[in-house]
């Protein structure tokens, strides 16, 4: 059922926000078990993989979410997926994600996330501007699980 699977993904997210990694991934794991099609509970799969430092298991997750056509586009999974360097499916997720309709330097976008470190000012800019001039939200863009510089 579609509002427990919901609530399991809610509880999973609760678990990862106090650090409790091993439980969110039980929790979100029970999510894709009870609803393959609810794609937050996969992209948080993921993200909680990640987060333990298990790569392979996260790869395994985004490609079975890909395989099924139910992978999030929402910025989580934009973060995820750099930190996975899967520079293919970023680009796919960022071209679906609703805030970012008719941008078209994805492949920036990806080579900023996957530099936190460097000065991205110019081109935080340009996001800024473009999400402006669209009068799409940038709040969903800069609340990732792990946020990043641009």
């Amino acid at each position: 059922m579609r509002s427990d699977s919901n609530a399991r993904n809610w509880l999973g997210n609760a678990y990862s926000f106090v650090g409790n990694y091993e439980k969110a991934v039980e929790t979100y794991s029970q999510c894709v078990d009870a609803d393959p099609a609810l794609a937050a509970c996969r992209s948080n799969l993921a993200m909680g993989y990640l987060s333990l430092g298990r790569t392979q298991d996260a790869n395994a997750v985004v490609d079975a979410a890909v395989d099924a056509g139910v992978l999030s586009a929402n910025p989580q999974t934009l973060v995820t997926l750099v930190d996975l360097k899967r520079r293919e499916a970023f680009l796919f997720q960022a071209v679906n994600t609703p805030a970012l309709r008719g941008w078209r330097k994805f492949g920036a976008l990806y080579a900023a996330l996957s530099r936190p470190g460097e000065d991205h000012r110019a081109l935080a800019a340009e996001l800024a501007a473009f999400l402006d001039e669209t009068g799409a939200s940038s709040r969903g863009l800069c609340t990732a699980q792990r946020p990043r510089r641009l």
